[in-house]
C-alpha cells in the first residue's frame, strides 16, 4: 500500500515525468468528480447556508433587547406603569441612571451566560460523542431559544416581574452549553464531512457564511424596529433558532473516509484511557497541557484582549446611542459597517500585507525572515492600530470620527486569528486539539470580567461626564497596551517543530 503523506510530505512531491505521475493526477482528477467528493461539497453548502441563518440570531436578538430593557427601566425611573405596548420616547431613557442600571443589568447577564456554557461545555461534548453531534445541536440550540424567550417573559411582565429576572436567562445556557457548543458542533460535522486536503477551504466557506449572516441581520433588524417593534425582532431570533434546531437533520451523514492512522494520531489513541474512561478522566487529560513561559504569555494575552471584541459588539450599541444622540436601532447599521470593514481586513488587507512582508521585492530590513517572525510583526502592529483605534474611538465627539477610530480599529482586528496561529507552533498534532479546547475556555473565563469590567467603566465615565465617558475604551487601550508590552516577553520555537512534543 503506498504510503500516506503527512504534513511534512512536500505538497508536489518530486519532480518527475514518469507515468505513475500521470495516472496519480488522474487519480486526484477523478477524486473531485467522485459521488464522495460532490457528498462532502453538498454537506459544506448545507451547512454553510445552516450557519448562515443560525448567525443572523445575535442582530435579531441583541439590540432589540438592549431597546426593551432601556424602556423598561426608563418605565421604572419615571414611575411610569404603562402597558409594554406603549414604550417612552427613546430620547428621555439615555440619563445617567437608567444607562448604569442598563450596562449593570447586561454585564452581570453576560458574565452568568459565559459561566454556564463554560461548565457545560465539556459534559455536553463528551455527550456528543455518544448520543451524536447532531442530537447535542439541537438541544444546545434549543436552550439559547429559550434563553430568549425567557428574556421577552421577563421585559414583557415587567410590572410583576423583577427585571433582574432576566440575569436566570443565561442559566439556560446549560442544556446544551450554548453558542460554544453549536459553532463547535458546525465545525466538527464539517471535519467529518471533509479531507484533510479540502478541509481549509470548507472552514473558510463556513467562515464566509458566518460573517455573512452577521452582517445582514443587524441592518434587516434596525429596518423591523424602526417600521415594526423591537419585539417582532426577537420572536423572529427565536424563530430562527428552531429553524437550525430542526434544519439540521436536513445535512446528510458524512460519508465514511478512508483514513490510515498517522504516527501521531497513533500516538495519541495509545495515551487515551479504555473506552469505558469517565468524563472526569477526560477532562483531566484535556488541561493535562504541558505550558512554557512563552505559551503561558500567549494564554494572558488572550485573557486581556477579549474586551477588545465585547467592546464592539452589544456594547457599543448602547454607547453609541447614548453618546451621539441616536436610536438603538440605527446602531444596527453602525455595527454592519464594522462588519463589512471586517472582512475586507481579514480577506484582502491582512493576506497583502502577509504576502508584502516575506516578498523578495521589499528592502530586506522591512522583510520577515520566515512566517513565524511575519505572524509576530503583524500582531504587534494590530495591537499598535488597536491601541490606537480605542483612544480615537473614547475620544471622538460626533460620530464621523467615532467612525474613523472603528476604521483604525478594524486594521487590527485579526488579533484573535493571529494569536491562534501562533500559539499553534507550540504544540504538535498530538496536543494541538487540547490547545484549542483550552483556548476556548481561557475566552469564555475572559468573558466573566470584560462585561462587568465595561459597565464600570461605562457608569463611572457617566457619572463624571464629559470625555470620561469614553473610559470603556480608554480602559481597554490600557490592557491592549499591556499586550504590547508582554508580546516583546515571548520567544518563538527555534525550529520548526513545536515545542511540545
Amino acid at each position: 500500500m503506498a504510503a500516506r503523506g503527512t504534513e511534512r510530505s512536500p505538497l508536489l512531491g518530486q519532480r518527475s515525468h514518469s507515468p505513475s505521475t500521470s495516472i496519480r493526477l488522474s487519480d486526484a482528477a477523478h477524486a473531485l468528480l467522485s459521488p464522495e467528493a460532490k457528498r462532502q461539497n453538498l454537506i459544506i453548502f448545507i451547512l454553510s447556508i445552516l450557519l448562515f441563518f443560525t448567525c443572523w440570531t445575535n442582530g435579531f436578538t441583541s439590540i432589540p433587547l438592549l431597546r426593551v430593557l432601556e424602556d423598561r427601566i426608563c418605565h421604572e425611573y419615571y414611575d411610569m406603569s404603562m402597558s409594554p405596548l406603549e414604550p417612552i420616547d427613546e430620547s428621555l431613557c439615555k440619563e445617567e441612571w437608567i444607562q448604569s442600571r442598563m450596562a449593570f443589568i447586561l454585564s452581570i447577564n453576560s458574565a452568568i451566560g459565559a459561566l454556564s456554557g463554560f461548565l457545560a461545555a465539556f459534559p455536553w461534548g463528551a455527550a456528543a460523542d455518544r448520543i451524536g453531534r447532531k442530537p447535542v445541536l439541537t438541544i444546545a440550540m434549543t436552550g439559547m431559544a429559550l434563553e430568549v424567550i425567557w428574556d421577552i417573559s421577563v421585559l414583557w411582565f415587567h410590572t410583576h416581574l423583577p427585571i433582574k429576572l432576566i440575569w436566570l436567562g443565561g442559566v439556560f445556557n446549560i442544556i446544551g452549553g450554548g453558542n460554544a457548543i453549536v459553532v463547535g458542533m458546525l465545525f466538527s460535522i464539517a471535519t467529518d464531512a471533509t479531507t484533510d486536503e479540502n478541509r481549509a477551504v470548507a472552514f473558510l466557506r463556513l467562515h464566509v457564511a458566518a460573517m455573512a449572516g452577521s452582517l445582514i441581520s443587524p441592518t434587516l433588524c434596525a429596518l423591523l424596529m424602526e417600521r415594526v417593534s423591537p419585539w417582532v425582532c426577537q420572536w423572529i431570533g427565536v424563530l430562527l433558532l428552531v429553524f437550525g434546531s430542526v434544519a439540521i437533520y436536513g445535512v446528510p451523514n458524512p460519508p465514511k473516509l478512508p483514513h490510515s492512522p498517522s504516527r501521531d494520531e497513533q500516538e495519541s489513541d495509545s495515551d487515551e484511557d479504555p473506552v469505558n474512561q469517565k468524563t472526569p478522566s477526560r477532562l483531566m487529560k484535556m488541561i493535562s497541557l504541558p505550558i512554557t513561559p512563552s505559551l503561558f504569555l500567549f494564554f494572558l494575552l488572550i485573557l486581556l484582549s477579549m474586551p477588545v471584541a465585547l467592546a464592539t459588539q452589544t456594547f457599543m450599541s448602547q454607547y453609541v446611542s447614548k453618546r451621539y444622540h441616536i436610536k438603538l436601532a440605527s446602531t444596527g447599521y453602525i455595527q454592519s459597517t464594522y462588519g463589512v470593514g471586517h472582512i475586507v481586513q481579514a480577506f484582502v488587507i491582512l493576506p497583502l500585507v502577509s504576502h508584502l512582508l516575506t516578498s523578495t521585492s521589499i528592502p530586506a530590513m522591512f522583510r520577515a525572515k520566515d512566517e513565524k517572525r511575519r505572524d509576530v510583526i503583524l500582531l504587534r502592529g494590530s495591537f499598535c492600530f488597536l491601541l490606537v483605534g480605542l483612544i480615537a474611538v473614547g475620544l471622538a465627539r460626533d460620530l464621523v470620527s467615532f467612525m474613523f477610530g472603528l476604521v483604525i480599529l478594524v486594521l487590527g482586528s485579526g488579533y484573535a486569528s493571529l494569536l491562534k496561529s501562533l500559539m499553534s507552533l507550540y504544540a504538535d498534532a498530538k496536543h494541538r486539539s487540547r490547545l484549542f479546547s483550552l483556548i476556548g475556555m481561557v475566552e469564555v473565563l475572559a468573558r466573566v470580567y470584560s462585561d462587568p469590567a465595561l459597565a464600570g467603566l461605562y457608569s463611572f465615565g457617566l457619572h463624571h461626564g464629559g470625555g470620561w465617558i469614553g473610559a470603556p475604551y480608554f480602559g481597554v487601550a490600557l490592557l491592549i497596551a499591556a499586550c504590547l508590552a508582554l508580546l516583546s516577553f515571548i520567544k518563538l520555537p527555534q525550529s520548526n517543530d513545536a515545542v511540545i512534543d
